[in-house]
């Protein structure tokens, strides 16, 4: 996928290659000159991560907003219940998440595209699919 981060007027654009299965998600981030910008594993109960040096990254965030966005509904509903304090709105256009008043993520999908924004931290990640092409 290529990604552009949105954040005080500045946009950021990298590659993330990643791989899901039941037990395991590791993804990977690509600066446009191809140095690895970071890297992480996850088991569902260890979290793993390298990033460049002086690069620290809130990648626990990144992994919540990743499972919220991505996830079936019924595993979204299992981990982000409202005896929580969560409140989630799912469709198959969009997603919100908040708890109480505070609103936390609106997730809007289209047919090659996620945009994600993070209302609290004030930012917006689009996610666009690239195409698969043979060499």
């Amino acid at each position: 996928q290529q990604v552009t981060l949105q954040k005080w007027g500045q946009k950021r654009q990298f590659l993330v290659l990643s791989k899901m299965t039941e037990e395991k998600m590791s993804l990977v981030a690509l600066l446009p000159t191809g140095n690895k910008l970071m890297s992480l594993d996850y088991d569902g109960k260890t979290l793993q991560q390298q990033s460049l040096p002086g690069m620290e990254l809130p990648v626990q965030d990144i992994m919540a907003i990743i499972q919220f966005s991505i996830w079936p509904e019924i595993s979204v509903a299992k981990h982000y219940r409202l005896a929580d304090g969560w409140v989630a709105e799912l469709n198959a256009s969009q997603r919100k998440l908040r708890t109480g008043s505070e609103q936390w993520l609106n997730v809007r999908y289209t047919a090659k595209e996620m945009q994600v924004k993070h209302l609290l931290d004030n930012y917006q990640v689009n996610i666009k699919t690239l195409e698969k092409k043979g060499l």
